[in-house]
C-alpha cells in the first residue's frame, strides 16, 4: 500500500513537471501581419530585408519569445500597390487576427496602411519608406516607423551640397512622396546656407519607367551644374550606365540618396558613378563589435553579406519585441503606449522610440562611391546618429496633426 501511495505521488509530481514547458509551448503566438514589395522591383532589398525578419524573431525565440509567447510572422505581398495592401491588411487583421501590422517599402504604400490602421484602431510598425509624412504631417497615434524619414537623408546630402562650387542645381527621381519631400527641403535647406543657390528644375517619372536618354537630354536642356538623384534600382542602373556612356557625370558633381546601399550599388559594378556623395551602408567595414556581430551572425545564416534591407527587418523586430516586452501584453492601446519612448538594441547602438512623433532615432551612413576590383564601394564614409538630424521631439510633435498623439 505504501509503494502504491509513493508511486502515485511521483506520477503526479512527474505530470507537474511536464505540464509547465507543455502550457508555455501551447501559449498562442504573437501574430505579426508584414506586408511589402517582395516581387518586382522592390525585390532586392525586401529579400534581404526578409531575411533580417526571419533572423530576429529566430533569436528571439530560441531565447523563450516575448512575454513567453513565441513571434510568428505571417507575409504577404502587396504587388507594388497600395490598393493591394490595403485588402491585404484587411484580411490580416480581420481574418489572421494579427496583433499588429507592419513593413511596406514604397511611400504612397506606406500612407495607405497607415491610414487604414488610423481608421480601423490597429498598430503599424512602418519599416522602410522613408516619407516625411509617415510620422509627421500625416502621423497618427497607430503608426511609428523605424527607418529614418527622408528628412534627415536630405540633411546629410545637404552637408556636402553646400560645399561644392556650383550654384545651378537640378533634380531627378520616382514620382512617389519621398522624392518629393527631398526635392522641397532640398531646396529650403540650400537656400538657407548658399545665396547663389538656384534650382533650375526637376524630372520626375514613374516609378521604374526611366528613359535615361531622354532623362539626361532633359536634364541638360537645364544647364545644371550640379544634380540631386532620387532614382535606385532598375532607374539608377539604366541612368548610371548612360551617363558613363556619354560622359555626362564628367560635366557635373552629383549628391545621391539610397545609391550608397548595397542593394542598388551592387549592381553597378564598373558602371558606379565614382565620386558621388551618397547615402547607404557599408556592411563589411562598419567594425563596432555589436555590428561586426550582426554581419558574422547574418552571413554564417544565410551565406551572404546582409545588405541594408537586413538591418531595417532585423532592427524592425527588435523594436516590435521591446515594445510588447514593456506593455507586458498584446493589447493594441497599450503597446502603443509603451512603445512611445521605447529604447532598444540593435546592431549600430541602442535606439529609441520617440513618444512624442512615433519616429525612431536610428541613424544612417554618408560616403563617396568608388569602384574597387570591379566592384562599387562607399569610402570615405561616415556614421551619423539620428538623433544628431531629427528635428527636436517638440519640433516634430508641432509637425503632426491635432489629436494625433491622442
Amino acid at each position: 500500500m505504501r509503494l502504491r501511495t509513493s508511486f502515485i505521488v511521483a506520477t503526479a509530481l512527474a505530470g507537474a513537471l511536464l505540464a509547465g514547458p507543455v502550457a508555455a509551448q501551447d501559449k498562442p503566438p504573437i501574430r505579426i501581419g508584414e506586408i511589402n514589395s517582395y516581387t518586382g522591383p522592390a525585390a532586392a532589398f525586401t529579400h534581404s530585408y526578409r531575411d533580417g525578419l526571419n533572423m530576429a524573431v529566430e533569436e528571439i525565440n530560441a531565447s523563450g519569445g516575448v512575454l513567453g509567447r513565441k513571434l510568428e510572422i505571417l507575409f504577404r505581398d502587396d504587388n507594388f500597390s497600395p490598393a493591394d495592401a490595403v485588402r491585404l491588411a484587411n484580411e490580416l487583421v480581420l481574418n489572421q487576427k494579427v496583433d499588429l501590422l507592419a513593413g511596406t517599402f514604397l511611400s504612397p504604400i506606406a500612407l495607405a496602411v497607415a491610414n487604414y490602421a488610423q481608421q480601423k484602431k490597429v498598430l503599424f510598425v512602418a519599416a522602410e519608406a522613408l516619407t516625411n509624412q509617415l510620422t509627421w504631417e500625416k502621423g497618427s497615434r497607430y503608426v511609428f516607423r523605424v527607418r529614418n524619414p527622408m528628412l534627415m537623408l536630405t540633411k546629410m546630402l545637404v552637408g556636402k551640397a553646400e560645399a561644392m562650387k556650383c550654384k545651378r542645381w537640378a533634380g531627378l527621381g520616382p514620382i512617389n512622396e519621398a522624392i518629393t519631400d527631398l526635392f522641397k527641403d532640398f531646396r529650403a535647406m540650400m537656400t538657407e546656407r548658399r545665396k547663389d543657390f538656384e534650382w533650375v528644375g526637376e524630372l520626375t517619372v514613374p516609378n521604374q519607367k526611366l528613359n535615361p536618354g531622354v532623362a539626361i537630354d532633359a536634364i541638360e536642356r537645364m544647364k545644371p551644374e550640379c544634380l540631386l538623384n532620387g532614382t535606385f534600382g532598375p532607374d539608377l542602373l539604366a541612368f548610371a550606365r548612360e551617363g558613363k556612356t556619354r560622359g555626362f557625370f564628367e560635366k557635373l558633381e552629383v549628391v545621391s540618396v539610397l545609391s550608397g546601399e548595397p542593394e542598388y550599388l551592387d549592381p553597378l559594378g564598373e558602371d558606379t558613378p565614382v565620386g558621388w556623395w551618397v547615402t547607404g551602408y557599408p556592411p563589411t567595414e562598419d567594425n563596432r563589435p555589436a555590428h561586426a556581430k550582426f554581419v558574422k551572425d547574418f552571413e554564417a545564416r544565410f551565406k551572404a553579406v546582409p545588405k541594408f534591407g537586413a538591418l531595417i527587418g532585423y532592427t524592425t523586430i527588435k523594436a516590435i519585441a521591446a515594445g510588447i516586452t514593456r506593455a507586458g501584453s498584446t493589447d493594441t492601446e497599450k503597446m502603443i503606449d509603451a512603445l512611445r519612448g521605447v529604447e532598444f538594441d540593435t546592431p549600430v547602438g541602442k535606439v529609441s522610440m520617440r513618444a512624442a512623433d512615433h519616429q525612431a532615432t536610428l541613424g544612417s551612413w554618408l560616403g563617396k562611391l568608388a569602384v574597387k576590383n570591379g566592384k562599387g564601394i562607399m569610402t570615405e564614409w561616415t556614421w551619423v546618429d539620428g538623433k544628431d538630424l531629427l528635428p527636436t521631439e517638440q519640433e516634430g510633435r508641432a509637425k503632426r496633426p491635432a489629436g494625433a498623439n491622442d
